[in-house]
């Protein structure tokens, strides 16, 4: 069960962290990083093919997105 978690954790984190080389580089604005943080925990199936992730569902709680 721990193992599982942590691979969530871990697709969360790879998914924070492209939103965060994308603002870096250009690609998407803060607000629209923010915009796909948010469709991440509410509609997974809103966001962008290019940000979507194979896990199930992110936390409900969204606290690797605030790390």
């Amino acid at each position: 069960m721990l193992f599982v978690a942590s691979l969530f954790a871990a697709d969360e984190a790879a998914f924070v962290n492209r939103l965060e080389n994308d603002v870096a580089s250009g690609k998407i604005t803060r607000g629209q990083s923010i915009a796909y943080q948010l469709m991440a925990v509410r509609d997974p199936n809103a966001l962008p093919q290019k940000y979507r992730t194979s896990a199930p569902g992110f936390t409900r709680s969204g606290t690797a997105l605030l790390i």
